[in-house]
C-alpha cells in the first residue's frame, strides 16, 4: 500500500527525537527517501506512528486498542479519501504479522483480542517489528 500524505502533515518525531519516517535526528534534515519528503505513506510508517500513539488507546480493563491506534495514525497522516483503505491494509498487515508467531485457532479479531491481553512493551515492540518487516 502506498498512499498520498496529507498536505499539511509535518515530520513527526519519536520520544528519542528521531523522525518517524527516516530516523534522522531532529537536528538533522530528513533524507530524500523519507516519507515526509516524498509525501508517500506506507504500512510501515502507519505502524510506527501507531506504536508511538499506543498509550492514548488504553483499555479500561487492561490492554490496548491496537486497531484504534492504527486508525488514529492513518487518519493523521493519510489523505481523507484514502484513510479507509490505509487503515484496513495496515490492520490486515499487523494481523498477518501476529499470525506468524501466535498459534491461535480462532483468528477472528486477533488484533483486538491480543491487544486486550498484552502488555504495553510487548505491543509496542511487535508494532515496530511489523513496521520493520513491511519497510519497503
Amino acid at each position: 500500500m502506498r498512499q498520498r500524505m496529507r498536505p499539511e502533515a509535518e515530520p513527526m518525531f519519536t520520544p528519542n527525537n528521531e523522525c518517524v519516517g527516516c530516523r534522522a535526528h531532529i537536528d538533522s534534515p530528513c533524507s530524500a527517501t523519507c516519507p515526509f519528503e516524498t509525501r508517500v505513506v506506507d504500512v510501515a510508517l502507519i505502524l510506527r506512528l501507531a506504536a508511538i500513539d499506543l498509550t492514548n488507546h488504553q483499555r479500561f480493563d487492561g490492554g490496548f486498542y491496537i486497531e484504534a491506534a492504527i486508525s488514529s495514525a492513518a487518519l493523521c497522516i493519510v489523505d481523507t479519501a484514502a484513510y479507509s483503505e490505509a487503515w484496513k491494509t495496515t490492520t490486515e498487515a499487523f494481523r498477518r504479522h501476529l499470525l506468524g508467531f501466535l498459534r491461535w485457532k480462532d483468528t477472528d479479531r486477533i488484533v483486538e483480542r491480543w491487544g486486550a491481553r498484552s502488555e504495553y512493551t510487548t505491543i509496542f515492540e511487535e508494532l515496530l517489528t511489523a513496521a520493520y518487516s513491511y519497510s519497503e
